[in-house]
């Protein structure tokens, strides 16, 4: 028996419908299999690139450390070479004041006081006692002198100086044994600015630092002779080796103070008149 119409209509139907679902079925699984393909992938990629980026900050962690290291160095380093630039600092701080000090002489010894540098130490001079002309003030000669143009024929139309002698007739204030010696000297820089001979005392005033103290002596107080300087004479004398000729041409004497213009007291008449060289 033929097939009517109406069957063969709907037999269609119902195949077309099936092919339909079919089809669409395998779409979805292939649109499902894309997004499972595709999110595999993207795991795996970002899975790769976190790997990437865990080497690389692996590195960045290594290289930090490392400049860490590098930096801690380097402020060794700097606190070294600073420590060092401030000893240089205070070396030349030191040496500046060593060489900003003043000069003075420490007359009738060789050497100098402790916190004091010398400079040379050498012979007392001056002019001839009882011989007018030259120069009026003391000198301290070097042991080692240099000569320039000279002749050695005699020649009277020049100035003089001779070697200075102590003249101690008692024994005070230094010993008579020092009698007709000849006087050394000691040329010194003080760590100090400023050097001041205070005369009339053995101390220094408050806020000025001792450097040495003695007695005042000059040339004799007498008609006919020529004036020197007056001049602190260290209280502990030394004197010249083989210095004693007794030549009695340039001198110098114990000063003692005399009452009238002088106040007495607190001045004592006769009295050998004390000194003391300070510095501040």
């Amino acid at each position: 028996m033929d097939a009517s119409p109406v069957n063969l209509t709907n037999n269609i139907k119902h195949n077309d419908n099936g092919e339909l679902f079919r089809c669409f079925d395998n779409v979805c699984i292939c649109f499902a299999w894309c997004i499972y393909v595709h999110t595999v992938e993207q795991r795996f990629q970002i899975k790769h690139e976190l790997l990437q980026h865990g080497i690389e900050l692996k590195k960045v962690k290594e290289e930090l450390e490392s400049t860490t290291k590098s930096l801690a160095q380097v402020k060794v380093e700097l606190e070294s070479t600073r420590n060092a630039l401030n000893a240089s600092r205070d070396e030349i701080t030191e040496i500046k004041k060593e060489n900003s000090g003043e000069t003075y002489i420490r007359w009738g010894k060789t050497s100098c006081p402790e916190e004091s540098y010398l400079v040379y130490d050498g012979y007392a001079a001056g002019k001839h006692n009882d011989i007018g002309g030259s120069g009026s003030n003391l000198l301290c000669l070097s042991k080692n002198p240099e000569w320039k143009d000279y002749t050695e024929e005699y020649n009277p139309w020049t100035g003089k100086i001779y070697g200075i002698e102590y003249e101690i007739l008692q024994n005070k204030p230094y010993p008579k044994t020092f009698h007709d010696k000849n006087v050394p000297c000691a040329v010194c820089q003080s760590k100090r600015a400023t050097v001041l001979i205070v005369l009339g005392k053995v101390t220094c005033h408050c806020g000025w630092h001792k450097e040495f103290s003695g007695y005042v002596m000059s040339q004799l107080n007498l008609n006919g002779l020529t004036p020197s300087e007056y001049i602190c004479v260290d209280e502990k004398l030394e004197s010249v080796p083989g210095g004693d000729a007794n030549q009695n041409e340039a001198v110098v004497y114990p000063v003692v103070a005399v009452c009238g213009s002088l106040k007495c007291p607190p001045y004592v008449n006769g009295v050998e008149l004390t000194c003391v060289v300070c510095s501040k």
